[in-house]
């Protein structure tokens, strides 16, 4: 991959951010590299490097996608699961981008019915912010019925998104390579309700009673309300994020460090 323009995706509340972006927009330069958003906006750029944690990283994914762009995330959180290097390194990840010295690996994403964005971690539907009534409802793969139970919610994730909400639920964790669907009742007050695993070809559909309503978000951002009678659908989408990948990746090592990160 020829990199001419690099994107910076730049969390701008995050501390040391700025900073962080004008080095790496100097070691950008200095190698001959265009940097967008300041030189002709994001439009033609090679990757698209992010600079903050996860969130970060998942608000740029619009970007990357639409330039067709890998991302790289520098972190300058707390975790940053999903981000790559540290900002002490971003110099030799620049050197390292032009050698050609890095790996590529895609991330399957969601779409909903609701809503034509993608996500790479989940779909959530909760109850609405102004109900106090649990969720009742009906859960569907491909026209069939899987369970129905009441309770908080349910978290419909890729495996990505396993390490987030569905894991806090009580959900599996996934390693990346495997391609699959994720539902994890949250917080049910049914005794059955348990996390389902579906293929990544199947199509969920999420059909609420008709005495309650609920929220549905996509990556922690809110699309839209699903009234009582309501119903969702969630699939996986044709397209893969692509994420640059410095050193070969070690899936449960990460895990293992970045759980004890959490529990600080």
């Amino acid at each position: 991959m020829a990199i001419r323009k690099a994107g910076i995706w730049c969390n701008r509340d995050k501390a040391g951010a700025m900073e962080a972006a004008g080095r790496l927009k100097r070691a950008l330069h200095d190698r001959g590299i265009l940097v967008g958003p300041d030189e002709g906006g994001y439009e033609g750029c090679d990757i698209i490097i992010t600079l903050g944690g996860d969130g970060t990283l998942l608000s740029g994914l619009e970007v990357a996608m639409r330039e067709n762009a890998p991302m790289l995330g520098v972190n300058l959180g707390h975790v940053g699961f999903l981000t790559e290097i540290e900002p002490g390194e971003m110099d030799k990840a620049v050197d390292r981008l032009l050698a050609g010295d890095y790996g590529l690996e895609e991330r399957m994403l969601l779409r909903c019915g609701m809503d034509d964005s993608l996500c790479l971690n989940d779909v959530i539907i909760t109850r609405a912010v102004t109900s106090t009534r649990i969720l009742s409802m009906s859960v569907y793969a491909d026209g069939r019925m899987i369970q129905r139970f009441s309770g908080d919610g349910l978290v419909v994730s890729t495996p990505t998104g396993s390490t987030g909400y569905s894991m806090s639920a009580g959900g599996p964790l996934v390693a990346p390579g495997v391609d699959l669907l994720l539902l994890t009742p949250i917080c049910p007050h049914t005794p059955h309700a348990k996390p389902t695993i579906l293929p990544a070809t199947a199509h969920v559909q999420v059909e609420l009673h008709e005495e309650c309503e609920a929220a549905l978000s996509m990556d922690g951002r809110f699309i839209g309300a699903l009234p009582a009678g309501g119903r969702a659908e969630i699939f996986s989408a044709r397209e893969k994020a692509r994420f640059v990948r410095m050193e070969e990746s070690d899936f449960f090592s990460r895990l293992r460090s970045k759980l004890l990160d959490w529990g600080k």
